[in-house]
């Protein structure tokens, strides 16, 4: 685990650094850019959160069918 102070430089790092200029959609782990886990990349879950996600902030089921707009492309 890290302290509050160190987890506020890192943001903090990734925010202003000029040689990450550019850098989108990267996952960075002490300094390193690292692969998402394969959770994150699970379309079954990530379709379910989006469905909680949609009834919890009691929005209109309609939304719901926007999911397939929404999809990220590297979902396998």
């Amino acid at each position: 685990l890290v302290t509050a102070n160190q987890a506020a430089s890192h943001i903090a790092y990734l925010g202003f650094a000029q040689e990450l200029t550019g850098m989108s959609g990267q996952y960075v782990r002490d300094g390193q850019v690292v692969a998402s886990s394969l959770a994150s990349r699970d379309r079954i879950i990530a379709q379910g959160l989006w469905s909680l996600s949609v009834k919890l902030a009691g929005l209109d089921s309609r939304v719901g069918r926007a999911w397939k707009y929404l999809q990220p492309d590297d979902f396998p």
